[in-house]
């Protein structure tokens, strides 16, 4: 995206127009998801991620500071929640282990 574009973009989200949020989608989408599929090997969970994902941004869009770059905050947004996704699933792999052993 152009710089420009995307400082509009980024305050077209901030003020909660629908539009920019479709732009954003339509934009970084398929580009997410496969980084994604590619960090957890698995459909399902790039599904769960990429949906969380989006959701975030809803969620967070009135906070975006003016000079956002977007494609950076969505992969790192994206990054985050693999992260916490190995985390919460080695937790509960231990807890399961912790269980048999017992």
């Amino acid at each position: 995206m152009v710089t420009d574009t995307e400082a509009g973009l980024v305050e077209r989200l901030r003020a909660g127009e629908h539009a920019a949020f479709d732009e954003v989608y339509a934009a970084y989408r398929e580009r997410l998801y496969t980084f994604l599929a590619r960090l957890s090997r698995s459909r399902q969970v790039a599904d769960d991620l990429s949906e969380e994902l989006w959701l975030r941004l809803v969620t967070h869009a009135g906070r975006l500071r003016p000079d956002t770059r977007l494609g950076a905050w969505l992969f790192a947004v994206a990054r985050n929640l693999h992260l916490s996704y190995c985390r919460s699933r080695a937790s509960d792999e231990s807890l399961e282990s912790a269980a048999i052993g017992m």
